[in-house]
């Protein structure tokens, strides 16, 4: 069972027709049956009386999609979450490398950052191992070597 497939069950649901189901989901009525008919061979429940006009929810169906909207409010949820955890990282951020590390951990550096965060504003700049020192001194760090 996939998310996607959770997907196309809320939506025949919503749509109580499988073509303006398959519509709205991007895909030919045949794809989104054949989905759907896997999903239900694969938790060995039929979700939909095809019979009825317009397509009616089973018992057990019923529940199913219950959850499944759940299922897919949770994952909205975490995607929500993980976007604004990312937003909260945002600003410069200032590195000091030395010169010997400089060249191997820059490009990897503005890649994962531009990627992965692309609020936060990279700079580098190289420095000499006692320069840092100092730096990081007077910023009341401590240096670990």
């Amino acid at each position: 069972m996939t998310l996607q497939q959770l997907r196309y069950i809320i939506a025949i649901d919503d749509f109580r027709h499988f073509g303006k189901a398959a519509e709205a989901c991007g895909l030919t009525q045949s794809t989104l049956s054949l989905m759907v008919k896997k999903m239900e061979e694969e938790l060995d429940v039929k979700i939909f009386d095809r019979e009825a006009h317009p397509v009616a929810t089973t018992e057990i169906g019923r529940k199913v999609i219950d959850r499944a909207k759940v299922v897919l409010y949770n994952v909205e949820q975490i995607s929500l979450m993980t976007r604004s955890e990312k937003e909260l990282l945002s600003g410069p951020l200032k590195i000091a490398l030395i010169s010997t590390v400089s060249p191997v951990l820059v490009p990897s550096l503005f890649k994962h950052f531009g990627s992965n965060y692309p609020s936060i504003s990279l700079q580098t700049e190289e420095m000499l191992s006692s320069t840092i020192k100092d730096k990081l001194r007077k910023l009341k760090w401590t240096w670990v070597s």
